[in-house]
């Protein structure tokens, strides 16, 4: 089993923030199967929806590209260093190419891309800003849930070690801990310019669960470099 270089996991510092900043109104939208920074023109207005007076962008959630990892099919949870394979980066460059798209039917540009600090997400981020402009910029609450013992093992391996009396996962992250994680960097993004993040499987289950008023995000699929659109209750899978 390859050693897994680890990153301290995140702690959450305070309570999930609600009724501010990103929060909306909650409405299932489709399931998933599948620099510098640009300033909003005069034009870029005509896209941006508001609630009393206050101006909503659209927020753009990216998993990121396939990585090393994934592509053998191990657990990788924050393990810092696992990069983009060629098909992850064609996937990241796919899905800049698809919010381009949809950011020139709205006339808007975007305003800055935040991601998660693992290598895998900040690959993906670079590849967005060359199709997309805008600075990146990391934030470690972005991160994969910290999944302990089993980071490094294969998903075999893992099924061993859980046995038939559950996940066997032992320091790791807890899904209501994520989730809080989650919304409280949900609520800190600025919901007047354009916000793209990228961040992981697990993670945006978590905050897709949250922001939808769903129990749990178990059941939501999310591949590598899909992209959604959330703006004013509604969640977008892009084609």
């Amino acid at each position: 089993m390859p050693s897994a270089a680890r990153v301290a996991p995140w702690r959450p510092g305070r309570p999930v923030a609600l009724g501010g900043g990103w929060s909306g109104r909650q409405i299932p939208g489709p399931a998933a199967d599948h620099a510098e920074v640009a300033a909003l023109g005069p034009s870029a207005s005509k896209g941006l929806s508001s609630d009393n007076g206050a101006v909503h962008a659209p927020l753009y959630l990216v998993r990121h590209g396939e990585s090393e990892w994934n592509a053998r099919d191990l657990i990788q949870g924050q393990t810092a260093h696992p990069g983009l394979t060629a098909a992850g980066r064609e996937q990241a460059w796919l899905a800049g190419e698809r919010i381009r798209r949809d950011l020139a039917a709205q006339q808007l540009a975007v305003g800055g891309i935040t991601t998660s600090d693992l290598a895998r997400a900040t690959q993906t981020a670079g590849i967005l800003a060359e199709v997309l402009g805008g600075r990146v910029r990391a934030d470690v609450r972005w991160r994969e849930q910290h999944l302990g013992d089993l980071q490094g093992m294969t998903k075999a391996q893992a099924r061993q070690r859980a046995g038939p009396h559950g996940p066997g996962i032992d320091a790791g992250e807890s899904d209501g801990a994520l989730r809080q994680r989650m919304a409280a960097a949900f609520e800190d993004l600025d919901p007047s310019a354009v916000q793209i993040v990228v961040s992981h499987r697990r993670a945006l289950r978590q905050l897709t669960a949250h922001l939808l008023g769903l129990a749990d995000g178990e059941q939501i699929r999310i591949p590598n470099g899909a992209a959604a659109r959330w703006r004013a209750g509604d969640l977008h899978w892009l084609p």
